[in-house]
Parts: C-alpha cells; sequence; structure tokens
C-alpha cells in the first residue's frame, strides 16, 4: 500500500515536472494557435502614382492548390471585368523570405508551383478611374465597381479590385487591416475590430468569416465624416464624396430617411437588416454622366455626376438607392445555389432568374413610391409606360430564363439592359394576375414572404426547379405564365394585363423639349454606348423637331450649335430652353462613319405619346383589384 502511494506521488511530481517543462518551452500554446486565415494589408499612406500596395500573409494556411485571383466578376454585375488588369508588380515570398516562382496565366490568376512553401504576397493595385486621364467617359457599372486612390484626399474602395482569394480557399477566415492618413474616416459596413491612432495615421482592423464578406463590404474613406439616421429600429450610415460641393448631404439625409422609411413601411414584416450603410462618390461629368450604384447585404456603393444640383441628385438617388435596397429581399435574401456559391471567375453557369433578382426588385422601387403615397398613380403609370417604351428596344421574342443563364456570352450580353424595363413588367404582370386570383388580397410581395419563410441568405432555392415551387404555390396559370413568357418567348400583351386593373394604353400628341421629353420621367432622345459616345436613340420615338432636322435613330452626336456634345450635354440643353422660333441650328452628327451637318430652324417639337389612362367603365372587380394592387 504504502509503495502504491510512494509510486502515485512520483507519477504526480513527474506529471507536474512535464507540464513545467512544455509550459517553458512554449508547447501549451498549441491551443491558443490561431486557425487558418488570411491576413490582409493595405498601405493607403505610401500611395505612389495612384497605385497603393496590398501584401496578403498566409497564417498557419498550407493551401493545397496552385492558384491566386483576383475575380473576374462579381455578384450584383452580369458581365466580365477583369478586375485584375489593374494589379501590377505581383509577388509570391517563401517562408524563409525568397521569391517563387510565379506566372500571370491571364489578366485574373497568378500560378504559383511552389504554393505549398507561399507565406507571402505582395502586389500594386492600379487607380480603374485613371481612365480620366484618357478622357474616356465610364459606363455605369464600370464607374459603379471601380476604384479611386487620391493620395491624402480620398479612396474609394471596392475591394473586389483590391483583394484577391487562394483557389479552394474562399471560406477561409480573412483579417484586414488598413493604413491611412489620421485626417481621413472610414465608412463600410464591414465589421470593425477597432482603429488605433498613431503618429499622423490611422490603422483599422476589420474581420471576416470568408472572402465573400471582404468584397461584400466596400469602404470610402475621405475627409469628411459620415452621417447616421434612423429608420424604425434600422440604423443607416451615410458617406458622401462630393469635389464640387454642389450636394447638401444633410439635405439628402432626409431625402432618403423619408424613401427608407417608406420602403420599411412597405415591406412591413419582411425581415431585413439591422443597419444598411450607403456610400456616394462624385464623378466629374469628363468622365461620367449619370447615378448608378451597386448592392450588398448590408450596404450600397454607388458614384454619381458632381456636376449634377441638389434637385437631380435627390431625384436620382431616391431612385437607385430604392433599387438598390430593396436587393435586400432578392437576391440577397432570395436567391439560387449559383448566387450564394457564386463562381467569381470563368463562371460556367449564371442563374436563370434575372427576372426576379433585377427585374422584382426594380418593379419594388417604383411601386412603393405610389403605395406609400409619393408619387401620385398619374406618375406610377408614367413610369410603367416608359418601361413599355424602353423594353422596345430588346428582343422581345427570346427565353428571359435562357437569356439570363448565358447573359456572359455575345448572343444576349446586348440584352441584359432589358431586365430593369421587361423584367420590371414581368413583375407587374405577375402581381397582378396573383391580385386578380385572390380577389385583391395577395400580391407578388406576399409570394415573396412566403417563399422567404423557407429561404434565407445560408438556404438557397434550387434554380432549375425554383419556376415550378412558384407554381405550387400560388396557381396552375402562373406557371402557364412562366412557361409561355419567361421560359417560352411569347411577348406579354401588357394591354391584356393592364385591363385586369381597368387600365388602358392610349396615343395621343404632346408638346416636349428639344433634346429631353419634358414629363415626370425627364426621357430623352438621345442615349450613350461606351464604344461610340452619345447617339440618338433614346426610349421614345424621335420627336416632331428632329424629324425636321434629318435626324435618324443610331446617330452619333458630335456638336450642336459648334459645341461638342459629350462635354457640353448640360449647356446645350440649357441654351436650347431659350431658343425662338427663328433660332438657327446646326446638328453635326456622324452617320455610317461620316460626319454630316444638319441645319434648320428651332419650331415647336412635339411627339406621340403612349399613355396609361384609367378607364372609367371599369367593372367593380377591375377596380377592386386595382386599389388592392396600389395600395395595398
Amino acid at each position: 500500500m504504502m509503495k502504491r502511494k510512494i509510486l502515485n506521488i512520483c507519477q504526480r511530481l513527474l506529471l507536474i515536472f512535464i507540464i513545467y517543462v512544455l509550459n517553458s518551452c512554449g508547447v501549451s500554446k498549441i491551443n491558443k494557435i490561431s486557425a487558418p486565415s488570411l491576413q490582409v494589408f493595405i498601405d493607403l499612406v505610401q500611395v505612389v502614382e495612384d497605385k497603393i500596395k496590398v501584401t496578403i500573409t498566409l497564417n498557419n494556411l498550407t493551401p493545397k492548390t496552385n492558384t491566386f485571383y483576383i475575380p473576374e466578376i462579381v455578384p450584383g454585375t452580369y458581365s466580365d471585368k477583369d478586375y485584375g488588369q489593374y494589379i501590377q508588380d505581383f509577388k509570391a515570398f517563401g517562408q524563409d523570405g525568397n521569391l517563387l516562382t510565379i506566372e500571370r496565366k491571364d489578366n485574373n490568376s497568378w500560378y504559383i508551383p511552389n504554393m505549398d512553401k507561399l507565406r507571402k504576397i505582395t502586389y500594386w493595385v492600379n487607380d480603374s478611374f485613371d481612365r480620366e486621364k484618357e478622357k474616356k467617359p465610364l459606363d455605369g457599372m464600370l464607374a459603379t465597381v471601380g476604384t479611386n486612390f487620391e493620395k491624402g484626399d480620398n479612396f474609394y474602395l471596392n475591394m473586389h479590385s483590391i483583394v484577391g482569394y487562394i483557389y479552394g480557399y474562399t471560406n477561409t477566415p480573412y483579417n484586414l487591416e488598413i493604413l491611412y492618413p489620421n485626417n481621413l474616416f472610414a465608412t463600410t459596413s464591414m465589421k470593425e475590430v477597432k482603429t488605433i491612432e498613431q503618429n499622423n495615421t490611422k490603422i483599422s482592423y476589420y474581420s471576416a468569416n470568408r472572402y465573400f464578406s471582404i468584397i461584400d463590404n466596400p469602404i470610402l474613406i475621405q475627409k469628411d465624416t459620415s452621417l447616421h439616421f434612423q429608420v424604425d429600429d434600422m440604423d443607416i450610415e451615410l458617406a458622401l464624396f462630393s469635389k464640387s460641393k454642389n450636394i447638401n448631404p444633410v439635405k439628402l439625409k432626409s431625402v432618403l430617411q423619408e424613401t427608407m422609411k417608406a420602403q420599411k413601411q412597405y415591406l412591413g414584416n419582411l425581415k431585413t437588416t439591422d443597419s444598411y450603410t450607403i456610400l456616394l462618390f462624385g464623378l466629374p461629368s469628363s468622365i461620367f454622366s449619370g447615378f448608378g450604384a451597386l448592392e450588398h447585404h448590408s450596404s450600397t456603393i454607388g458614384v454619381f455626376n458632381d456636376d449634377f444640383n441638389q434637385e437631380v441628385i435627390e431625384e436620382s438617388a431616391r431612385d437607385v438607392i430604392s433599387h438598390e435596397f430593396f436587393h435586400i429581399v432578392t437576391p440577397l435574401q432570395l436567391h439560387s445555389e449559383y448566387i450564394h456559391d457564386f463562381e467569381y471567375n470563368s463562371p460556367k453557369k449564371m442563374s436563370k432568374h434575372l427576372w426576379l433578382y433585377e427585374g422584382l426588385t426594380e418593379y419594388f422601387a417604383n411601386i412603393f413610391l405610389v403605395n406609400q403615397k409619393l408619387i401620385t398613380e398619374k406618375e406610377f403609370y408614367a413610369r410603367i409606360m416608359s418601361k413599355i417604351n424602353q423594353s422596345k428596344a430588346y428582343s422581345d421574342t427570346i427565353s428571359f430564363t435562357k437569356m439570363s443563364e448565358h447573359i456572359l456570352t455575345d448572343s444576349y450580353k446586348d440584352q441584359y439592359m432589358n431586365v430593369y424595363k421587361k423584367g420590371t413588367l414581368i413583375a407587374l404582370a405577375l402581381d397582378i394576375q396573383l391580385r386578380e386570383l385572390s380577389n385583391g388580397k395577395q400580391g407578388v410581395l406576399d409570394l415573396v414572404k412566403n417563399l422567404s419563410k423557407k429561404y434565407n441568405p445560408n438556404h438557397p432555392f434550387e434554380d432549375d426547379t425554383f419556376i415550378e415551387e412558384i407554381t405550387k404555390l400560388t396557381n396552375p396559370s402562373i406557371g402557364f405564365f412562366f412557361k409561355n413568357h419567361v421560359q417560352g418567348n411569347t411577348p406579354i400583351s401588357y394591354e391584356a394585363i393592364l385591363k385586369k386593373v381597368g387600365i388602358a394604353i392610349e396615343k395621343k400628341e404632346v408638346n416636349t423639349s428639344y433634346f429631353i421629353h419634358t414629363n415626370k420621367e425627364q426621357s430623352i432622345y438621345f442615349d450613350y454606348g461606351p464604344n461610340k459616345g452619345f447617339f440618338f436613340g433614346g426610349d421614345l420615338p424621335l420627336n416632331s423637331w428632329l424629324v425636321e432636322m434629318g435626324v435618324q435613330k443610331g446617330d452619333i452626336i458630335v456638336s450642336v450649335n459648334g459645341k461638342t456634345f459629350g462635354s457640353n450635354i448640360k449647356q446645350i440643353i440649357e441654351d436650347s430652353f431659350s431658343w425662338k422660333m427663328e433660332t438657327k441650328v446646326t446638328i453635326t452628327i456622324k452617320r455610317d462613319g461620316k460626319e454630316i451637318q444638319l441645319k434648320g430652324n428651332a419650331s415647336s417639337p412635339k411627339v406621340i405619346e403612349s399613355v396609361l389612362v384609367t378607364d372609367p367603365n371599369a367593372s367593380k372587380k377591375n377596380k377592386l383589384i386595382r386599389d388592392s394592387w396600389l395600395f395595398n
């Protein structure tokens, strides 16, 4: 017995000694070793020729693959942008600090044969807005998804252009550190761990559970602080960069607060998000004309023409930001596996349901305005008629789901903008038919709410069977509608759909302006194409004055009365408001590669306009469905 006690005491002493030795050697820290992650450091202080340096360090990660990627395409966009084209001086380092062999395979990928020895990657990122120096206007999407690095002043950071991923490791956690001057302020929806000030700089730390969480949270860094406001239980943050200072951010905040409050009321009990961040960046008219934005789960980032006045920005922001905010429903809440497990490089297949992601979103962004009495019924009808007119510029006899699935191909990519036109009208037709079937009690928003009980951001639906599921939840006639008009190539009769709610389409001649149709929608008679500039190709038929001048659809606009159209649009349009009947006008256009001068006098331009009107002889049922469609 005594021997056993002595033995137990010796064993305990030996165990204590072993623990002591292990602690002394640091082995007890094994349990404290961090999980595999990628450490990203972005230096916004040492900016060289509008380029920033990025360092990515591998922490306890030994990749079994050999390729590092910058995305070719990102969620919310439906075209290849090759974001890796802005990456320069890419280097890979081993554990001992030696350079590893690399091979750049294309714009967006780097092959590292000895990836198992990789410790660190460094590269420089060029500012995509440098195209300003080339005096080439940016198209809306390229501006929205771009980057701007102006040393000591502002940084517009779309992270998909800045941070990449190792193939097969997109679910690896990321830790992000950003160094920037301490007189600047960073705004983002990304989870901030802390910000430390040291010397004349700040360093902000963020954490992300996977690669998607990095690129889903853009960042705007600038000298002005952001504004906060509350919408019910949701905290909204607005950051606005405007070099011209034409925009009063406090007034814009009030407009957005009113708009988003109305959106929340329209959505009712549909779960959205607890906070939302709006990042807006002004660009000079020499490189961008318009207003565009890109959605994210709890934020949106957008660009606008910094020469616009307060009224134009407020109206544009209301329409664009409301569209982006509704994306928290589709596709951020409700989406297929092709959105959930997005392929950033060379995707083999896109989702078939752009009618849902963009069409329904744009529909919500219009109907909530009349539902919440922010616009009149007449103004809403004008918006719908505009969508009908705009959709005529695209093919009406192709399968919408097939177009969506193959949107990246040459055969269908030119049809993309129709998702905001016909896509909206598909949602309208679905809404009205659901109202008719339920005697006005349920519409497309109720359908979305029912679908959201089963699907959520972490549980996608099956792309190929989604329409079948909608049919089971609704009515066989809805399946028939999808089969013929969304999956099939039969055009929708908007007259027949609108008749169900007692609305008819009529044509009438109305007075207009020379270059802008001055209804509430402000439709224009010209359009813009990145490859050829401004051309006559707006949504409406050309007005009578343009026809008299000899203008044809497709004519590229060179100048008006000697003023170059691209850089003087605003001035030319303002001048035209003061033209008198005898004012002589010369329009220089390019047609079939040749410049032609068209000369004439100003007149009283008119246009034949299709309008939606309520039918005074509509049945009680039609009126009931119309009221429930617009106001329930």
